[in-house]
């Protein structure tokens, strides 16, 4: 089963980026998701914050 962005929606706060637009800081949707899967962080993302977040941040988002 893959879910939407609108599906998991109810499990975000409420009136923030994520919550308006399903999208990350740098305007990347996130997705696709699986059920009982971690959602990912979008590739180009992980590659722009790998500057400053180091290799034990990741682990429950890749």
């Amino acid at each position: 089963m893959n879910p939407t962005f609108t599906d998991l929606k109810v499990y975000v706060k409420a009136n923030i980026r994520l919550y308006n637009t399903g999208r990350d800081i740098f305007n990347r949707r996130y997705g696709p998701f699986t059920v009982d899967s971690l959602p990912q962080v979008p590739r180009r993302t992980f590659a722009a914050l790998s500057d400053v977040a180091d290799t034990e941040f990741w682990p429950p988002y890749d």
